[in-house]
């Protein structure tokens, strides 16, 4: 699990979050398309080719995706009394063909995916 402080609101943060063209900024992948958009069952599919599901969708709050090897990424948002937005990601990998990764190569890798994440974010004014 990997875990990050964003000084921005949790509407905020979503808002990037579930923003397709930010991804590739973040996640040094695109996302081209959800069909039909972010909810329990749509279907992502990458620049790439590769394909995932939503498998839970709480707005604002958590999502749950199936990645194309199997594994489960989930992002839990929660909001501080002060407007910041503590972001927590973990990933599943039992059921996935990726189940032999190293799990400290893993987690630096989601340290850095959070850490773009954060300074992508923090990049944009607040209105």
């Amino acid at each position: 699990m990997a875990a990050i402080k964003v000084n921005r609101p949790s509407d905020v943060v979503w808002n990037i979050f579930t923003d397709l063209n930010s991804w590739e900024v973040w996640w040094g992948g695109s996302l081209k398309r959800v069909n039909p958009s972010w909810q329990v069952g749509a279907t992502l599919e990458g620049e790439a080719g590769d394909e995932g599901q939503v498998l839970e969708f709480n707005q604002l709050k958590r999502i749950v995706l199936k990645g194309n090897h199997g594994e489960r990424l989930t992002w839990t948002l929660t909001e501080d009394d002060l407007g910041s937005t503590f972001v927590e990601m973990e990933v599943d990998l039992s059921t996935s063909s990726l189940r032999e990764t190293d799990p400290g190569a893993l987690e630096i890798e989601l340290q850095s995916a959070l850490s773009e994440f954060k300074k992508y974010v923090e990049s944009i004014p607040i209105l």
